[in-house]
């Protein structure tokens, strides 16, 4: 299927930072747009971490969905809010993850992706072990493959490309990548990534030191590194271009929305806003 309306956020490796990607994205493009942002948790986990404790989750939608009852009203209603961003949050039964059907998640992407004043994002982990990560890789065709500059996470995108992905017939140049949490002095040098990994990157966001701060706090860490939002931006004005949406960057006001978001992290963070 193909919508240019929905986008999906895949990692070469664990721990290289889809969720903060995917809900930071989402959280500033919804601000920055008209538009209603929807993230999907389409893998085997909540990805909870940026939100507050709540009972709302994918596994309350399964009966409708698999009954095709389900409503887009009935999928917003069991959001939460990420600014003006809404998530759903991904299965908490671990147990019956495995059981969510291939049609029944295709199904769920269609109904939300096909309203184009909506805007999809798909957190889809980076495991290959359920339906719903690998239904969502085959049905979205804008991909971004989130990695850092670890060794280790270039083999294991290649293990998975080898075993699993090559025969879903999806490629590495099939995904724009981004290079997070990096670092001019570890490991891969920025240069190669694009050989490595044998596809373009859109965008390379520095480490944060801040990140012990987000997590802790539980709260995205765009809101409180500048470096981190700016290089973030580059992925938001890719997905509002790819929607006929021109976002200006420049630092018109000191109290206009991008200062906001793009430049007044700290400030924010200093008065306690």
């Amino acid at each position: 299927m193909k919508f240019n309306n929905t986008f999906l956020f895949f990692g070469a490796d664990n721990n290289v930072g889809v969720t903060t990607i995917t809900q930071s994205v989402g959280e500033i493009l919804a601000a920055l747009t008209n538009k209603r942002v929807l993230i999907l948790t389409l893998n085997h986990k909540p990805s909870d971490e940026f939100v507050k404790e709540s009972n709302k989750t994918l596994d309350n939608l399964r009966s409708k969905l698999t009954s095709r009852i389900i409503t887009p009203d009935d999928v917003f209603n069991e959001t939460l809010a990420i600014g003006k961003a809404q998530v759903l949050l991904g299965p908490k039964n671990i147990v019956e993850v495995r059981n969510y059907e291939h049609k029944d998640i295709q199904h769920l992407i269609q109904l939300v992706s096909s309203n184009s004043e909506n805007i999809v994002l798909i957190d889809a982990g980076s495991d290959l072990d359920n339906p719903l990560t690998v239904t969502s890789l085959i049905t979205i065709s804008k991909r971004f493959l989130v990695t850092t500059q670890n060794k280790h996470s270039v083999s294991e995108f290649k293990r998975k490309l080898k075993f699993v992905l090559s025969k879903l017939n999806v490629h590495s140049s099939d995904f724009k990548l981004i290079v997070n949490k990096s670092n001019q002095d570890f490991h891969i040098e920025t240069s190669m990534i694009n050989e490595e990994y044998n596809t373009e990157t859109l965008s390379t966001i520095p480490f944060a030191e801040e990140w012990w701060e987000s997590e802790t706090e539980g709260k995205l860490l765009h809101h409180y590194n500048d470096d981190f939002n700016k290089k973030l931006l580059n992925v938001v004005k890719y997905i509002a271009a790819e929607n006929g949406i021109q976002i200006e960057t420049e630092e018109t006001s000191k109290e206009g929305i991008f200062t906001k978001f793009l430049f007044g992290s700290k400030r924010r963070v200093e008065n306690g806003i």
